[in-house]
């Protein structure tokens, strides 16, 4: 597997980091979500071509086709019911990249103002 661009550790895995910012995901829009083992969800905030040229939005859809999830793992799309609202807990987030360098933050209890 190729290493993530979050200090070079490994698709995955998860990693904490300090931030202040608030990130807002708009109702009725999709979201896109890996589920891990530890019944954590975690809510991709960016994607990238940088490893995959042809990564497009439009493909985020059906981007499982694509990620070698660990075992366990699994990824899906869901429509907002709601305006997701973000927010580190104590000025960390929890995130995580698949092997595409796309980056996650975990839906940590504390963190969001609801699971989709």
């Amino acid at each position: 597997m190729q290493p993530g661009a979050i200090s070079g550790r490994q698709p995955y895995i998860p990693a904490t980091i300090e931030r202040k910012s608030t990130w807002f995901f708009e109702k009725n829009k999709p979201v896109f979500i890996l589920d891990d083992t530890e019944g954590t969800s975690w809510v991709m905030k960016s994607y990238t071509d940088f490893v995959d040229k042809s990564l497009k939005y439009e493909s985020l859809e059906t981007l499982d086709k694509k990620l070698k999830l660990p075992l366990g793992w699994s990824y899906r799309v869901r429509v907002l019911e709601q305006d997701l609202i973000l927010r580190p807990f104590k000025g960390i987030a929890r995130i995580v990249q698949d092997e595409l360098q796309n980056t996650y933050d975990a839906l940590d209890e504390g963190t969001c103002n609801y699971q989709p």
